[in-house]
């Protein structure tokens, strides 16, 4: 992992707006001593238009069904109800309006 200098990573993020920065806690990550400062993305799922919604549906509930067990293979793995009801520019399927009514979410614009 490389440490990003602060003054850099506004650069960056004033440039490319689909980025974050986040600064894992020390032992995040192996042979990480420290805080560091880091580039981070949010995840767009994609499929293809003809994926069964019922495929789409399980992926996005085994998501949030298994997240702590997903933090422990990417320790900033970071999907809650808050930001998976996030409106992307990608078009939404109707399996992922169905998962968030089923779970009580709302869309976020």
């Amino acid at each position: 992992m490389l440490d990003v200098d602060p003054d850099n990573m506004e650069k960056l993020l004033a440039d490319k707006p689909y980025y974050s920065s986040l600064t894992p806690e020390p032992s995040t990550y192996p042979g990480q001593d420290e805080e560091i400062l880091i580039g981070s993305f949010s995840s767009i799922f994609v499929t293809h238009k003809k994926t069964d919604n019922k495929v789409v549906y399980g992926f996005l509930k085994a998501i949030c069904d298994y997240s702590e067990e997903l933090k422990t293979v990417h320790p900033t793995f970071n999907v809650t109800e808050e930001n998976i009801t996030e409106e992307s520019s990608c078009r939404t399927t109707q399996a992922r309006l169905s998962f968030l009514k089923i779970m009580e979410l709302n869309m976020k614009p």
